[in-house]
Order: structure tokens, then sequence, then C-alpha cells
């Protein structure tokens, strides 16, 4: 092949921004915040998949700091600050595989709902913040000290940006979760924006990446490649409509 790597990595560059977008979209160019300050980008087409996140479980002391989603708390491992005491309260399964993944190094203590075989607890009562850290209280009155209380919720999708864009969600009593209502077919008002992945409530991890392959593909034109990608029924309805 004969090309000029310097000038394919110039054009690579500069449709690479690191920033935070805002939101904001009309008439097709968007805003985004860098560090070189307001950038305005034009586009024909946006993809926003921007994926899903644990809410707060419901007890007392959830916004006390060092309450966290298990998504931050991998951040944190990430980086090695993620220190015992931990307590895990986890509500579905990829809670309960991190879970499990950290365990031998962090000791943690595990709260949880779900018929897990390593369960102390069914329910987190309440947690106070101390001089000494967090004191979690259980279901059964007993007290837990810990420095994190990592959640792990139902997730929902970061509906945000996609609400603002014209999508429409809506609670399946089903599946106990938030979907989104016109993601089978039915057009957004602006139809240049297109979901991708969980945050169309998708939640099962492969068909949220296999579906933001086959958005992919098809912002490109290749709807080939993106129908081969066999997504479930209601998104492949949403490729064929919307682009």
């Amino acid at each position: 092949l004969n090309f000029e790597v310097e000038g394919l990595t110039e054009r690579i560059a500069a449709r690479r921004l690191v920033g935070l977008f805002t939101g904001l979209y009309e008439e097709g160019f968007g805003l985004v915040v860098s560090e070189k300050g307001i950038l305005r980008v034009e586009c024909r087409r946006l993809a926003y998949a921007n994926g899903s996140k644990c809410p707060p479980p419901l007890f007392a002391g959830n916004e006390s700091p060092g309450v966290i989603s298990v998504d931050y708390a991998l951040r944190l491992r990430h980086f090695g600050v993620l220190a015992s005491p931990v307590v895990f309260y986890v509500e579905d399964r990829w809670g309960e595989l991190v879970y499990r993944s950290l365990k031998d190094d962090l000791l943690p203590v595990l709260v949880s709902p779900l018929d897990l075989e390593d369960k102390v607890a069914s329910y987190i009562m309440r947690v106070r913040l101390s001089s000494e850290g967090l004191v979690v209280t259980l279901d059964n009155g007993s007290k837990v000290r810990a420095k994190y209380v990592v959640y792990s919720t139902l997730r929902q999708p970061n509906l945000e940006l996609p609400a603002q864009a014209g999508f429409t969600y809506s609670f399946s009593p089903q599946r106990g979760k938030i979907v989104c209502t016109n993601g089978g077919g039915e057009l957004s008002p602006n139809a240049q924006i297109l979901i991708a992945g969980s945050v169309t409530g998708i939640y099962e991890l492969n068909d949220a990446f296999m579906h933001g392959r086959a958005v992919g593909y098809a912002l490109s034109g290749d709807m080939d490649s993106a129908t081969k990608l066999a997504p479930p029924p209601t998104v492949a309805r949403s490729l064929t409509a919307g682009v």
C-alpha cells in the first residue's frame, strides 16, 4: 500500500476530540468544552454512546462520602487507591462479578438481596459517617466499619443527552428497568442523532457492544456489515429506519 503515514495520522487526529460535550446541538453543529476553549464542531450526524449507570440504592446515608458506584470503584482500583475495608452492596450479576474479582485482595463484606453464596445480610439499613470512616448498619442489627461502600444496582440508561434530542424512555415492568421507547423503528424528532449501546436500554453487555459496532458501521454507510452483526430485532429495525 502506498500512502503517507504522517498525513494519515493528521487526518485521524483531527477527528479525535477530547473534552466535555455540552449537549447543545442545533442545525448540524455541537459545542465541546476542551482545554483549548469552547469548540464548535460541525457534523452531519451525531451518535450518543454514553452508556448506563447504577442509581444510588435506597438506604439512609446513601449520599455520604465514600458511598460509590461499582463503576467509580473500578476506576479507583485502576489507580490503586481503593482500600479496605469495603462493603459491597450488590443487586445485579455485574456487581457480583466485580465483587468476586476483588474479594481476595480487599476481603470485602458482601450485602445483597440476591441469592449469593457469600451473602451475610439481605440489606443495608443505613450508612453513617463517623470520625473513623463509615459505619454500616445491616438489617440484622449488626454494624460494619468501612472506608467505602460500593453499590451495584440495576443499571439504567444515561438518558439526559438522548432525552434532550427527543428520545423517550419508560419503565418496563417485565424487565424491571428503564428502556428506550422509540428505539424500535420510530425516529426521534431529530433524525440526525442516533443512540448506541446500553443507553438504548440494551443492558446485556455483549448485545450493547454489538449494537455499538452496528451503529458505527451504519454511520459509515456500510449497512451490510451492520446487519450482519444480527443485533436484537428492535435494534435492527432502528438501524434500518434511522440511517
